[in-house]
């Protein structure tokens, strides 16, 4: 995957921000379905970079998939 690293920075912590074709790689999810989600509170909200660009963190990225996880497979997660 060729990305363009943003970082975002709260307090001492640096986190990397996803692109939107970055999150859509790495969750399957479609462009559509990513918003359709967002709408419905289930999937982290962008943070707005520019003018015409947003990203997510990969902190909120990786939890949602790991909750995703959690959420099909109860019987093997702790």
């Amino acid at each position: 995957m060729n990305t363009e690293v943003f970082n975002y920075q709260k307090g001492n912590i640096l986190e990397k921000v996803l692109k939107k074709k970055d999150v859509i790689a790495i969750t399957g999810l479609s462009n559509s379905s990513i918003y359709l989600y967002i709408k419905a509170e289930k999937f982290p909200k962008p943070i707005k970079l520019g003018a015409r660009r947003v990203g997510w963190k990969e902190s909120e990225i990786q939890e949602w998939i790991d909750d995703k996880t959690k959420e099909s497979r109860p019987d093997t997660m702790q």
